[in-house]
């Protein structure tokens, strides 16, 4: 009589001779996935809930489901909510400074810079109703530190704008 013993490895053959099935996995980072970036997914699913929430706050549950990660995750990439919810408004806030940066360089009236400029603005906040209510929460929340880190992603980039738009219009 041939005695089988369980092993605690998945790719062990069993009594029958087969190879025993792969333990389900609880979420956390997928194995199947092989460039697979937990930081990336977590903002993505954010952004997705967010919008679909129309910027209403998203509970971590829900994001880290839609991610199929493990809420130690946000945790390991951010350090908590708040950090993931700065990293997904300066990751926004990031693919607006080109253009405007663009739109500065032309060799057009200051007008016609405002105007192209308050398109790209409803445009923008279209693609991202979030981000006026998330800008005002993490405004609101007192740490110095945030308040500087969006300073310098967002509102820096639009002052240098607008000033040279105003130097041009008084210059014309």
């Amino acid at each position: 009589m041939v005695q089988s013993f369980k092993t605690k490895n998945a790719f062990t053959l069993g009594s029958a001779g087969t190879a025993a099935a792969e333990p389900t996995r609880r979420p956390g980072r997928p194995v199947s996935k092989v460039n697979f970036d937990g930081r990336e997914a977590l903002l993505n699913s954010a952004h997705d809930l967010l919008v679909e929430s129309h910027g209403l706050p998203v509970s971590m549950n829900y994001i880290c489901a839609r991610a199929d990660i493990n809420q130690a995750m946000v945790r390991y990439h951010f350090g908590g909510k708040r950090e993931l919810m700065v990293a997904l408004f300066e990751r926004v806030s990031s693919t607006w400074i080109e253009p405007l940066e663009k739109l500065s360089e032309l060799d057009i009236e200051p007008r016609r810079k405002l105007a192209i400029h308050i398109k790209q603005i409803i445009r923008n906040f279209r693609c991202h109703p979030y981000f006026n209510r998330l800008m005002a929460e993490l405004q609101l929340t007192g740490n110095e530190g945030i308040q500087k880190r969006l300073s310098n992603s967002f509102v820096n980039s639009l002052l240098r704008f607008y000033e040279h738009v105003i130097n041009e219009g008084v210059s014309t």
